[in-house]
């Protein structure tokens, strides 16, 4: 069953019951490049999708991000918890990112990031943790054939040009 969480609401890491950040010291680096990567960003799904892939290929903790049906131009954060799956408001306030109207975030990353780092908690309306411990990736994030998802560095997006383009040759990916 969808349970949409109105009022959901953020809480420091330093208070008592925080996550623990998943960049602690021995922790496998590959998920920082990772997480930068954007991979969990879906753009061409709705939350029926979102719902039947959280329900068929995820544990609790698992998320992804996508457009908003009902709220052109923000973002839905689609998470499962338990047997439930929730569907929160991403705010697009233009020049900055929020939830709950709560703290800003440049970026969906940075904001995605600071949930994931275990920097900041997201509560549900009753105050129960929400945790993000996973996502599921967008095997294609665009159709655009110039958009490279994956964490490709600078020094691979110029090789690639140099090989396969020609004069006015172009190619978008995530920064790092």
């Amino acid at each position: 069953m969808s349970t949409p969480v109105n009022g959901a609401v953020v809480r420091d890491a330093n208070r008592q019951g925080a996550s623990t950040p998943l960049n602690v010291p021995g922790k496998d680096r590959s998920l920082d490049r990772k997480r930068r990567s954007r991979a969990w960003f879906h753009p061409t799904i709705d939350g029926k999708e979102a719902e039947e892939l959280l329900r068929k290929h995820a544990e609790s903790g698992c998320f992804l991000v996508r457009p908003s049906s009902s709220q052109p131009g923000n973002y839905a954060l689609s998470v499962r918890r338990g047997d439930e799956i929730l569907h929160i408001t991403i705010e697009n306030q233009g020049d900055c990112y929020s939830i709950d109207q709560g703290e800003r975030f440049a970026s969906l990353s940075e904001l995605v990031d600071s949930f994931m780092c275990g920097q900041k908690t997201l509560l549900d309306s009753k105050r129960n943790p929400i945790e993000l411990t996973d996502f599921i990736v967008c095997r294609r994030p665009t159709y655009e054939r110039w958009f490279h998802s994956g964490a490709l560095t600078s020094d691979e997006a110029v090789n690639l040009l140099l090989r396969k383009g020609e004069s006015g040759s172009f190619l978008v990916r995530a920064s790092q």
